[in-house]
């Protein structure tokens, strides 16, 4: 815990210049009052959401440049290591923040954030605040190679880093160690999910994989999920997506890369996509590529029009990609920029570090879920959150040992180290 104080009279002309909105997110972080004014917590997650969305565009000086700031604790700093300490030296433009890196530097270590517009961060049309918790589902197939280490990482970044969440839906395979109830046939379509109190367990909902289409099977999990009574706005997560720092609702885009049209393809899932972008292109929608990997929000009545209208194209032979299909369907796709970081292959513990610095997202496929990565990852979440049942570590398999050598992972809190004993203690019992 991190204490700060702020007196009634500046509380109050910080809120004269800030939305009423402000006001009940400071009640998250205040831990103490008294006669003079507020004590806050600045350690809590829900602190550098309010940098985020409360913070003034950097002052210019009279030659129109950015103003230097030299206090490591100015809200619209820029975060660079100097001398031991994050400053704001002045290379943002006005309007544009930067957030530190998520983890504490190395000896020697320079990490480099991106920058993101201050719009971002503003309650809009395209952005809309979320009044009532949202669910989530993850389709869940049987194809981790790793112990469903990839859905443990990303709940325990849901856990840590998301607000307003209702229930989480695990749709297909459950792990043994995933705390949840079983979906009940009961369970109205729609029913708001408020009820649902934040520590409530997961929900698993059964179903297979019966197509050799990984997207058909997808599509046709989070159609299930929608039948069986997902909240009305939603989020469309998969086990490895990683949220990276404190996010809310209106930061999930949707997002996108470029336009589909005039792309060549020889990969089976690139030459679904390409099926996908002429199946929407024959119907006069945008072709946006929407497959990026990261979470997709979604409202379940649209999704079931869709599914309903659209089962032409991804019931059938190989499916479509669903961020792409859905996307320019029902979304107005942003460009994701540098919002999120890819791991496709295997990078040294440093090369890692620096893409992942700063970022609001973390993708990763089988290759690049390394020991390294994954050692990074612990540090980041270490704790096991409110999904898990066991009290294992993440990265020990069945037997108790872990499921990387020990060594190529030398920054992990939860690996087991397999040493000689020195000393023995045998305690007979009755």
């Amino acid at each position: 815990m991190t204490l700060s104080f702020i007196t009634y009279e500046q509380l109050t002309a910080h809120a004269k210049k800030r939305p009423v909105s402000y006001l009940f997110d400071l009640e998250k972080i205040i831990t103490a009052r008294d006669e003079r004014g507020v004590h806050y917590d600045t350690s809590l997650p829900a602190y550098q959401e309010m940098l985020r969305k409360y913070r003034p565009a950097p002052p210019r000086n009279g030659r129109g440049a950015v103003r230097r700031f030299r206090d490591p604790a100015s809200p619209w700093q820029a975060w660079r290591e100097e001398e031991g300490r994050w400053v704001a030296d002045g290379w943002l433009r006005p309007g544009f923040f930067a957030d530190p890196p998520g983890f504490d530097p190395l000896p020697g270590e320079r990490l480099a954030t991106p920058a993101f517009p201050a719009a971002d961060f503003t309650p809009s049309p395209r952005h809309p605040v979320t009044p009532s918790p949202g669910d989530i589902v993850i389709p869940q197939g049987h194809g981790s190679r790793h112990e469903d280490a990839e859905l443990r990482y990303a709940l325990r970044s849901i856990d840590r880093h998301l607000e307003n969440v209702g229930r989480v839906w695990i749709v297909g395979h459950r792990p043994a160690w995933l705390r949840c109830e079983e979906a009940r046939e009961s369970r109205k379509s729609g029913e708001s999910s408020s009820s649902h109190p934040r520590d409530s367990r997961a929900i698993h909902l059964p179903y297979g994989d019966p197509s050799r289409s990984k997207d058909r099977n997808i599509l046709a999990k989070i159609e299930a999920a929608c039948r069986a009574g997902v909240s009305e706005r939603f989020l469309r997560w998969s086990d490895d997506q990683i949220l990276l720092r404190p996010l809310g609702w209106p930061q999930f885009g949707p997002y996108r890369f470029g336009d589909l049209a005039g792309k060549t393809a020889a990969k089976r899932w690139q030459k679904r996509q390409l099926a996908t972008r002429d199946w929407l292109a024959a119907r006069g929608l945008t072709t946006w590529h929407c497959d990026t990997h990261t979470p997709i929000p979604m409202e379940r009545r649209r999704f079931l029009e869709l599914a309903a209208a659209g089962r032409d194209g991804w019931a059938r032979g190989d499916g479509v990609t669903v961020g792409t299909w859905y996307c320019n369907q029902a979304g107005q796709p942003a460009p994701l920029g540098d919002r999120k970081a890819t791991m496709t292959a295997a990078l040294p513990s440093r090369q890692l570090r620096a893409a992942v610095a700063g970022r609001w997202f973390l993708g990763h496929n089988d290759a690049g879920f390394t020991p390294e990565l994954r050692a990074l990852l612990d540090g980041l979440f270490p704790e096991k959150c409110r999904f898990e049942n066991d009290e294992r570590g993440m990265m020990n398999d069945e037997r108790g040992r872990s499921s990387a050598p020990a060594s190529s992972v030398p920054h992990s809190s939860l690996i087991i180290h397999h040493c000689p004993p020195t000393l023995s203690i045998v305690i007979p019992t009755i």
